[in-house]
């Protein structure tokens, strides 16, 4: 899925129709959705050294932003987290 790269992100950069779309897109298909499941969903986001580093902390903070409810500890509480685990890969 392709999502159009805004023309003034802004400062800092920010991509808020990406954060949209991948929240879709996990809402979707997410695998670790229940509060009850301590698990987050992987995302690995795959760059080259000649990227910008605003734009890649950008898309981190778009993949950043889909958050999900999540049991704190024993006392049973609600937080809201990510819901990703993400790793970062420079080729």
């Amino acid at each position: 899925m392709k999502v159009p790269k805004p023309s003034d992100a802004g400062k800092p950069t920010r991509y808020p129709d990406l954060a949209k779309t991948i929240e879709a897109e996990w809402t979707r298909n997410g695998g670790h959705k229940d509060a009850s499941d301590p698990k987050v969903d992987q995302a690995i986001l795959h760059t080259d050294n000649r990227t910008p580093f605003k734009e890649i902390a950008a898309v981190m903070d778009a993949l950043y932003a889909t958050k999900r409810d999540c049991v704190a500890g024993g006392e049973g509480k609600l937080d809201r987290v990510p819901a990703f685990n993400m790793t970062f890969a420079v080729r």
